[in-house]
């Protein structure tokens, strides 16, 4: 009868992916609360002036860019625009 006890409390400690710890321990609440501080950290930049100003203004070089770059080499360049999540 002691046995059927060892057993039952081994199996009980072995690791399954249905376990609620090892659940909650791959990280799904880490991932929760880094997009939480990221959006806190958007909402503040979205409301910095200068940061928009700056913003803006580092589109429009690579605008400027592109428009160069076709004037000198005759082919179109396109680059990817900046977006807020880039510097967050």
């Amino acid at each position: 009868m002691n046995s059927y006890i060892l057993i039952g409390e081994m199996m009980s400690d072995k690791s399954s992916y249905m376990n609620r710890k090892s659940i909650l321990s791959e990280g799904f609440f880490d991932k929760f609360f880094k997009k939480l501080k990221d959006r806190k950290k958007a909402k503040i930049l979205q409301k910095d002036k200068s940061f928009q100003k700056q913003f803006k203004k580092l589109n429009a070089n690579v605008k400027d860019l592109e428009s160069i770059y076709s004037d000198i080499y005759g082919t179109k360049l396109e680059l990817s625009r900046f977006k807020l999540s880039d510097f967050i």
